[in-house]
């Protein structure tokens, strides 16, 4: 599996977190991904016939979107205070 820390961004919590800090591009990045991912989750999962059809998985659906949306709203809530700091 592929990601920040297996991709050579082991220190991101100490020597490169500066590239992540609130109003970074860094941060954008996840705020971006965040909101295409909960849009995702929307598009092709909570609005699954397969998935609509069925209570359980239906509720799984959208409690993950819900986590997305609400991540989106997190670091967007600091990030965007953050670029004003600056």
């Amino acid at each position: 599996m592929s990601g920040y820390v297996s991709d050579g961004h082991e220190n991101a919590v100490g020597g490169l977190v500066s590239t992540f800090v609130p109003g970074s591009f860094g941060c954008h990045e996840a705020l971006h991904m965040s909101f295409v991912l909960a849009e995702m989750v929307d598009r092709y999962l909570v609005e699954h016939p397969a998935i609509a059809g069925n209570e359980e998985w239906l509720a799984k659906a959208t409690a993950a979107s819900d986590a997305l949306h609400g991540l989106y709203q997190a670091v967007g809530g600091v990030h965007f205070r953050g670029a004003s700091d600056g």
